[in-house]
């Protein structure tokens, strides 16, 4: 027996990482999102409008920040990136 034997748990356990993976996390990451505008719609809300609608030329309000909040903390769940390299020198 050279080969390795793949268990039936070891590929539920690749679907499983899969499925946190593609459908779990982005949901996370919105709603970690939507918990901060909120934050922010409740500490600096007004002052944070103004200044995205003075920079931006948009018309927001603070009722949006958490929705806002949740659409980029979904964007931003795409760019992350993981470093795999090791700087370990001996």
């Amino acid at each position: 027996m050279g080969k390795k034997d793949v268990s039936g748990w070891a590929i539920v356990g690749v679907i499983a990482f899969f499925v946190v993976v593609i459908i779990i996390e982005p949901a996370l990451l919105f709603w970690l999102g939507y918990f901060s505008g909120w934050l922010a719609k409740l500490v600096i809300g007004t002052k944070l409008v103004t200044a995205i609608n003075m920079v931006f030329g948009t018309a927001f309000t603070a009722d949006m920040l958490p929705m806002i909040g949740g659409a980029l903390g979904w964007i931003g769940g795409f760019f992350k990136s993981i470093s795999t390299t090791s700087n370990n020198k001996k």
